[in-house]
Order: structure tokens, then sequence, then C-alpha cells
């Protein structure tokens, strides 16, 4: 059985934020057109990195789109 937290360790006030977004290199056109950025989280307890975010403004190819092909 999984625990479940008590109603005083929930924090209810939590807000995704999109990094500084980077351009690098797109792997399928071959150009620097990449656009990558990490996702936080800011709780109460803290930030945190949550994900990424990367897609080609050229070709629309994605790195994490092949990850949830497989």
């Amino acid at each position: 059985m999984i625990p479940q937290p008590k109603s005083d360790d929930v924090d209810d006030d939590i807000t995704v934020s999109l990094g500084e977004i980077r351009q690098e290199w797109c792997a399928r056109c071959l150009k620097s057109t990449l656009d990558t950025a990490t996702i936080y989280a800011f709780a109460g307890t803290g930030a945190y990195v949550i994900g990424a975010y990367a897609v080609c403004e050229e070709c629309g190819w994605s790195p994490y789109a092949d990850k949830r092909a497989g």
C-alpha cells in the first residue's frame, strides 16, 4: 500500500515555469535551431527541475519524441 501524505503535508501552491530558452544543435537538420529549456516547479519546499523542452524551429524534431516512441 502506498502511504498517503497527511493533509497538512501537501503543498497546494506549486508553480510550473519554463526556464530561459536556449538554441542548440539540431541533429536532424544540422543547424543551431533546436530551442531548449528546463522546466521547473516552484513549491513551498523549494525549486525542482521536473523536465525539459526541446523542439527544432526549422524541422519540428524533438529528441524527447524519440524516447517516448520506443
